[in-house]
């Protein structure tokens, strides 16, 4: 029997949506200086107190265009500074994992800043000096593959200010569907160096643990009148059907939404548009979205199509392709080999709820598909790694080890925080049987800050190991999972909790034991190529697409020919493929090819900077970000029609923000008043402390308190032409909020109003 693993009960984190919440980092029960913070920071600088204060946009919007696999995206952002002086602010958000950020734009009162790209120490010295003369400007920061800093710098008191990030990604192909994953917030991360340090290995909890990277714990819904969500679709991808898992969305063709498309900023006004297209996509006027990653999925009407092309033309006049080779699947069929299968199933504190359910459900059904000639291990990781069968050797998958494993699944419970390179090291060091296919099989949300460390050991991995990862979660971290299994020469297969895992798992298993090419070769016939970049992965799984990046010459209808071994036996796949028009709706294409481009670079250099000064030099030419480059707008120009960041962004919000007086706070006897202006309803009202951790929240209509439990805030209705509620000091849990600095946040129907206010219970 395997020892029994005790229930601890950690609350998800609900982190931040895409730049519309923010995260903090360092200890989360004080208030702390901004020198003294260490790794990312997020939010604004409280100028009394000279704390970070975890504060959200009012508004964010995210339009996309989809040019077959590709899209751009252009994520727009409002800020305002709700405190008395001028203040800084500094925020971390999440982008596409494969994303190439290739723009950023600032608007702060009648000036619009076009960011230059260069290299990450000289944008920083030169933004720190605007910052301490009192100048403006904005950063853009690479803090990893997915997650980014941006700082803004000396906003004046009730001010408005605008930030635009302009990337493009190829879309994820599987199955005949393609995918677009667009993250809305930021796990909280499991810090190893945070744990030896504090000697804890608790994970990241409702308020926070010495072990994690703290977060700021946001309600789990977000106000529709604060997000925008747009996708065109161009009428030159052959699309059946289009849903969402993850949102509410409504799916129209694009002449019957093109006004509203036109407000929101997504196409322009012209008559005939630039680029045609066949369906928009927006999300559903609803009251509120949940705050999970954006899901897209596109299922193409000929999915026998047997490749995909993109090709554009830089400003420089070079030739950029991006090729699609999707092989008919029966030149995969086959018989499976016999398997060796290692599980490892993430047990952490991120996975508590629905997560560790589906990953049991995932476990459980690929046991079930395992005979007698195959061999079977299961462990289970958080702090420590546990053994289905007391040892890390895999057993045959007799009906009774089967049934072992499974009561070892069924009995998994949260504990302890995510030592995920020490699992990877034990599972991989797990002997193999020469006579069997050895695979292994991660299930994971990535919710760590050591991801290249765990990648790199996969990588230098002697055995050079076959490994497949699936991920649970609706914020997952899938940089991560995609990127293990490249490295490990799989695939990587995200569920969010919208997705049937039944189906998903037929899928995945079916590659997973069909035979795959291996050994891959591309000949582009006559044409002359330069700079081509295959997959990290040589092997190629039915349904799933084998995608190359390129520059080439003199392009024309070229007889492109893949060659591979399946089984030990050689196979060629050969296409006709027309490279002859470079394409303008493509010309994100080049930003593509340099972001793989760094992307492999890093990769090879692993937790060194070896490749530093090829990675620099690539980003600074293509004017794509990467860890060592910085994005940093200083050079105002005049805001026009044109350019005018903030059209089609709810302007009420922003006159009601830059209003002398947003509503009024009086403390007396220990108690606190708060005057809304006004007859516009409030949706909730929510208390946080400065590092952004949900304290107390009220909804009119519910039961008193935190949604019926802790403190108590109550309607005392109208006071001078406005409506009173008091608050006793009391958080959601009844205890009472010590002397200090607290955020208020209302919410309405229109958005979001916040204020920091002091509190003294003993005056």
């Amino acid at each position: 029997m395997h020892p029994r693993i005790q229930s601890l009960r950690i609350l998800p984190l609900q982190l931040i949506l895409a730049g519309l919440l923010l995260l903090g980092v360092g200890e989360t029960r004080a208030q702390i200086p901004l020198d003294s913070l260490h790794g990312p920071i997020c939010g604004m600088i409280d100028p009394d107190t000279k704390t970070q204060v975890a504060i959200s946009p009012v508004f964010t919007r995210v339009n996309v265009v989809i040019t077959d696999a590709i899209a751009q995206a252009t994520v727009t952002q409002r800020f305002v500074n709700p405190f008395r002086l001028k203040t800084e602010v500094v925020y971390l958000f999440p982008l596409p994992d494969q994303g190439a950020v290739h723009g950023m734009k600032y608007q702060y009162h009648d000036s619009l800043y076009v960011a230059q790209i260069m290299e990450k120490a000289k944008a920083q010295a030169k933004y720190d000096s605007i910052k301490q003369s009192g100048g403006q400007a904005a950063l853009l920061l690479q803090e990893r593959p997915n997650i980014f800093q941006q700082r803004i710098a000396t906003m004046g008191p009730g001010d408005t200010a605008y930030v635009e990030i302009k990337l493009s990604l190829p879309l994820k192909y599987v199955d005949g569907e393609l995918e677009l994953a667009f993250p809305t917030r930021i796990g909280p991360r499991y810090s190893p160096v945070l744990a030896k340090a504090s000697g804890s290995s608790t994970p990241a909890g409702p308020s926070g643990g010495a072990a994690a990277v703290s977060v700021w714990n946001p309600p789990e819904d977000r106000a529709g009148s604060e997000f925008q969500f747009n996708v065109l679709v161009q009428s030159g991808l052959d699309v059946a059907s289009i849903y969402s898992p993850s949102h509410p969305i409504d799916v129209s063709a694009w002449s019957a939404a093109r006004k509203e498309l036109i407000v929101r900023q997504v196409a322009d006004s012209s008559v005939t548009p630039t680029l045609p297209y066949a369906s928009a996509v927006m999300l559903k006027p609803v009251a509120t979205y949940p705050n999970r990653d954006f899901v897209l999925r596109l299922k193409r009407a000929a999915t026998a199509q047997d490749f995909s092309l993109a090709t554009a033309r830089d400003e420089k006049g070079r030739d950029f392709f991006m090729l699609n080779l999707y092989p008919d699947p029966t030149l995969l069929a086959g018989a499976r080999p016999n398997l060796d299968v290692v599980l490892l199933v993430d047990i952490s504190g991120s996975q508590d709820g629905w997560p560790l359910d589906r990953e049991k459900e995932i476990t459980l059904n690929i046991l079930s598909r395992l005979t007698p000639k195959d061999n079977v291990n299961v462990m289970a990781f958080s702090d420590q790694v546990y053994y289905a069968f007391n040892s890390p050797n895999p057993v045959a998958a007799s009906q009774a080890n089967l049934a072992t494993a499974e009561n070892f699944v069924r009995g998994l419970s949260i504990q302890g925080g995510t030592e995920l390179l020490a699992a990877v090291k034990t599972v991989l060091a797990s002997p193999a049987n020469p006579d069997k296919k050895r695979i292994f099989i991660f299930l994971t949300d990535g919710f760590i800050t050591d991801e290249s460390s765990v990648v790199a050991a996969i990588s230098q991995d002697k055995s050079q190991p076959t490994i497949f990862t699936f991920g649970a979660g609706n914020s997952l971290n899938r940089y991560f999972l995609e990127e293990c299994a490249a490295v490990g020469n799989g695939f990587a297969t995200p569920l969010v909790q919208g997705d049937a895992v039944g189906p998903l798992i037929d899928a995945a298993w079916a590659r997973i034991e069909s035979p795959q090419l291996e050994n891959i070769q591309v000949n582009f016939g006559g044409m002359e190529t330069t700079d081509i970049l295959y997959p990290v992965s040589n092997k190629l799984y039915a349904g799933l697409p084998y995608r190359i990046y390129g520059q080439y010459k003199a392009g024309a209808a070229q007889t492109v020919t893949l060659t591979g071994d399946k089984q030990g036996k050689p196979i060629t796949i050969t296409k006709t493929v027309d490279f002859s028009s470079p394409s303008a709706y493509n010309w994100a294409v080049p930003k593509l090819w340099a972001r793989e481009k760094i992307g492999q670079l890093s990769l090879q250099q692993g937790t060194t900077d070896a490749n530093k000064s090829a990675i620099v030099q690539l980003s600074l030419d293509y004017s794509v970000l990467s860890a060592y480059t910085a994005f940093l707008a200083a050079q105002p120009q005049a805001v026009s029609a044109d350019n005018n960041l903030g059209t089609g962004m709810t302007s009420e919000i922003s006159k009601q923000v830059r209003s002398a007086k947003l509503f009024g706070l009086t403390l007396h006897d220990g108690l606190l008043f708060l005057d809304w202006p006004g007859q516009e309803g409030i949706v909730a009202i929510r208390i946080y402390d400065l590092s952004g951790h949900l304290l107390f929240t009220y909804r009119p209509g519910a039961a008193q308190g935190s949604d019926g439990s802790g403190g108590s805030l109550r309607n005392t209705g109208a006071q001078n032409n406005a409506w009173r509620w008091v608050w006793d000091g009391r958080d959601a849990a009844g205890r009472a909020l010590g002397q200090g600095r607290y955020l208020l946040s209302i919410e309405t129907s229109r958005g979001m109003q916040s204020r920091v206010f002091s509190w003294n219970p003993v005056r």
